[in-house]
């Protein structure tokens, strides 16, 4: 509670500090970007690392189709602003424009549209992915929670040179959405296990991943943690994992599995799951919701998880305002917020994995602390850490260079990380701009802490846990 109250005065500052320098950050985000885009890489200082061999931009005039628009799509097109069933809903302050919903990506960057019936159900729903590169292991980049695969749009080009690079929506983010408004009986839960089984069949089904041709995966937050779990489940898909600064906990309502449910055991058959009850929904979309998706609220809240506020595009902003306004936008969010924990807790989860680990993880993360990160390299001594200074909670978009260079180099040297063991070295992410990677050494005794982690590992050695064996496909 703590920590969330200072995250809201915090973020109450910079609106204030924001209205009479909006102008200067203005310009000083179309300088960034235009510095990214123009410079190329150089001969960095004698001791350094050298990252790509140019620095990731995004060339303009590509245009992809939005949410609506591909022929035969059966497809909503975007709402008009003020859109709901939802009672006291507000009037977004604007309305998205077309212009604004169209997705600029670099040439090598195709989107492409999947059609994905949820499991034990006809629920149909159309799931945006793009894709990247003809050659090289398959690599499936996972994004975080509000955004959508367009998040890695400073990555994918690099990458594409040394692999086949998939990244999608999970639903309800970015670009995908059922194409009819669930029922009750299609029991639609929107929950990690659900991400997880759209992921598994996006990968047998879209990449033509098994167990012959096996894929890399890379997830930020929200994305680290599904990450987690494919390769939990679904070892005989997965090559290797890459975390980047993955969320360790999701939802607080207990696994659908558990024979001890607590209050929820006193709810309706089907409770929380889409549609969620009109009363409810609406006090989410007054009390809650409604202030999340104001411009100024996330301006600000992308801003306290970056460590360079500079780093915060406006073109990410729309997108993510793009999909608020999408039909289906409040209840799947409702759904979110009521949704059942994984069948696999993520230490279990991190227990089974088999396949190699990298951790990218950045140190001025204000949400997923350095704590985190040292409790994963504890309880998975063979991952290899890697903390990126300065960078926050999403490195892969404030500091992608660094991020591609490190994520490259693992893949194509088998698993070796860049940087030794115990020793650091310098990135150039940008002319002037260099971020440090250091290798934290550490394993299940002796991984790096603090008296906050001690006091974290105590209450889990009290917990104990028990383990569920799920039923997969």
């Amino acid at each position: 509670m703590a920590l969330a109250q200072r995250s809201m005065r915090r973020m109450q500052q910079q609106q204030q500090q924001q209205q009479p320098r909006g102008r200067a950050s203005a310009q000083a985000i179309a300088s960034a970007t235009c510095a990214a885009a123009s410079a190329s890489a150089g001969t960095l200082p004698r001791g350094t690392c050298r990252g790509p061999s140019r620095l990731a931009r995004r060339p303009v005039g590509v245009r992809v189709l939005a949410q609506g628009e591909e022929a035969g799509s059966t497809g909503s097109a975007v709402p008009t602003a003020g859109s709901s069933d939802a009672k006291g809903m507000l009037t977004p302050p604007r309305r998205v424009t077309e212009k604004e919903s169209v997705v600029d990506m670099p040439p090598e960057v195709r989107q492409h549209f999947w059609e994905w019936t949820v499991p034990g159900s006809t629920l149909l729903t159309r799931v945006r992915y793009f894709q990247a590169g003809t050659s090289g292991p398959l690599l499936l980049l996972l994004h975080g929670f509000g955004v959508g695969a367009y998040h890695y749009e400073r990555n994918m080009a690099e990458l594409s040179k040394h692999c086949r690079v998939y990244a999608v929506d999970i639903l309800g983010q970015g670009s995908s959405w059922p194409v009819r408004a669930a029922m009750p009986e299609d029991r639609l839960y929107i929950s990690v296990d659900t991400w997880r089984q759209q992921l598994y069949d996006f990968a047998t089904s879209v990449m033509g991943a098994s167990s012959d041709a096996r894929m890399y995966v890379a997830g930020n937050s929200l994305g680290g943690l599904l990450a987690v779990q494919l390769g939990a489940l679904h070892p005989d898909l997965v090559r290797g994992l890459v975390l980047l600064n993955a969320t360790p906990f999701w939802s607080f309502r207990p696994a659908l599995q558990e024979a001890r449910q607590g209050i929820w055991g006193l709810m309706p058959p089907g409770f929380g799951s889409v549609p969620v009850p009109p009363g409810l929904k609406g006090f989410i979309g007054r009390y809650w919701w409604n202030t999340l998706r104001q411009p100024n609220t996330v301006r600000s809240m992308l801003q306290l998880v970056y460590s360079n506020s500079n780093s915060v595009d406006e073109d990410t902003i729309s997108r993510i305002l793009l999909a608020t306004e999408q039909p289906f936008a409040l209840d799947i969010f409702s759904a979110i917020a009521l949704a059942p924990k994984p069948v696999l807790d993520f230490d279990v989860a991190l227990s089974r994995l088999t396949s190699p680990v990298l951790m990218l993880y950045g140190r001025e993360d204000p949400w997923v602390v350095p704590m985190w990160g040292q409790r994963l390299k504890r309880h998975l001594p063979s991952a290899q850490y890697l903390e990126l200074s300065p960078a926050g909670h999403c490195p892969h978009h404030e500091v992608p260079n660094t991020v591609n260079w490190a994520l490259t180099s693992w893949i194509s040297s088998g698993h070796q990380a860049p940087v030794p063991e115990g020793e650091a070295c310098d990135i150039e992410e940008s002319p002037g701009r260099m971020v440090k990677i250091r290798h934290l050494r550490g394993g299940a005794s002796d991984g790096p802490s603090n008296w906050l982690s001690r006091l974290f590992e105590w209450f889990d050695n009290m917990r104990k846990p028990r383990a569920v064996t799920p039923k997969v496909q």
